[in-house]
Protein backbone atom coordinates (compact mmCIF):
# COMPACT_ATOMS: atom_id res chain seq x y z
CA UNK A 1 0.00 0.00 0.00
CA UNK A 2 1.36 3.38 -1.01
CA UNK A 3 1.01 6.03 1.72
CA UNK A 4 -1.42 8.88 1.04
CA UNK A 5 1.39 11.44 1.24
CA UNK A 6 3.03 9.80 -1.79
CA UNK A 7 -0.26 9.86 -3.72
CA UNK A 8 -0.55 13.59 -2.98
CA UNK A 9 3.03 14.12 -4.14
CA UNK A 10 2.16 12.53 -7.48
CA UNK A 11 -1.04 14.61 -7.67
CA UNK A 12 0.97 17.78 -7.06
CA UNK A 13 3.58 16.87 -9.68
CA UNK A 14 0.95 15.96 -12.29
CA UNK A 15 -0.86 19.26 -11.82
CA UNK A 16 2.40 21.23 -11.97
CA UNK A 17 3.45 19.46 -15.16
CA UNK A 18 0.12 19.10 -17.01
CA UNK A 19 -2.07 21.79 -15.45
CA UNK A 20 -5.73 21.46 -16.47
CA UNK A 21 -4.82 18.41 -18.55
CA UNK A 22 -3.56 16.43 -15.53
CA UNK A 23 -6.83 14.52 -15.24
CA UNK A 24 -6.61 13.48 -18.89
CA UNK A 25 -2.96 12.45 -18.58
CA UNK A 26 -3.63 10.41 -15.45
CA UNK A 27 -6.54 8.65 -17.20
CA UNK A 28 -4.28 7.82 -20.16
CA UNK A 29 -1.66 6.35 -17.84
CA UNK A 30 -4.32 4.29 -16.09
CA UNK A 31 -5.59 2.98 -19.43
CA UNK A 32 -2.08 1.98 -20.52
CA UNK A 33 -1.53 0.05 -17.30
CA UNK A 34 -4.92 -1.63 -17.71
CA UNK A 35 -4.00 -2.73 -21.23
CA UNK A 36 -0.83 -4.48 -20.03
CA UNK A 37 -2.62 -6.09 -17.08
CA UNK A 38 -0.92 -4.15 -14.29
CA UNK A 39 -3.73 -4.21 -11.70
CA UNK A 40 -1.55 -2.72 -8.95
CA UNK A 41 -0.55 0.19 -11.19
CA UNK A 42 -4.17 0.79 -12.14
CA UNK A 43 -5.15 0.87 -8.46
CA UNK A 44 -2.47 3.45 -7.69
CA UNK A 45 -3.40 5.70 -10.61
CA UNK A 46 -7.07 5.51 -9.69
CA UNK A 47 -6.11 6.82 -6.25
CA UNK A 48 -4.26 9.65 -8.00
CA UNK A 49 -7.11 10.44 -10.40
CA UNK A 50 -9.69 11.30 -7.73
CA UNK A 51 -7.81 14.22 -6.15
CA UNK A 52 -6.63 15.45 -9.54
CA UNK A 53 -10.20 15.64 -10.82
CA UNK A 54 -11.26 17.53 -7.73
CA UNK A 55 -8.40 20.02 -7.96
CA UNK A 56 -8.53 20.76 -11.68
CA UNK A 57 -12.32 21.02 -11.84
CA UNK A 58 -12.82 24.77 -11.91
CA UNK A 59 -16.55 24.66 -12.58
CA UNK A 60 -18.55 26.37 -9.85
CA UNK A 61 -20.78 24.10 -7.79
CA UNK A 62 -24.43 23.92 -8.77
CA UNK A 63 -26.12 24.04 -12.15
CA UNK A 64 -24.29 25.46 -15.13
CA UNK A 65 -25.35 28.86 -16.43
CA UNK A 66 -25.83 29.43 -20.14
CA UNK A 67 -23.57 32.09 -21.57
CA UNK A 68 -23.83 32.87 -25.26
CA UNK A 69 -25.01 29.38 -26.16
CA UNK A 70 -22.24 27.68 -24.18
CA UNK A 71 -22.11 26.32 -20.69
CA UNK A 72 -19.68 28.02 -18.35
CA UNK A 73 -17.28 25.63 -16.68
CA UNK A 74 -14.78 23.05 -17.81
CA UNK A 75 -14.20 22.88 -21.54
CA UNK A 76 -15.41 19.28 -21.81
CA UNK A 77 -18.88 20.36 -20.70
CA UNK A 78 -19.42 22.95 -23.43
CA UNK A 79 -22.48 22.57 -25.58
CA UNK A 80 -22.11 23.55 -29.22
CA UNK A 81 -25.32 24.53 -30.95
Amino acid sequence: MIPDINIWRVVNLMIKRYGDEADIESALRTDKLWEVGDAAGVAVWRRVMGPIRQLVNTAPPGPFALNGGHLRGRRDYYVHQ
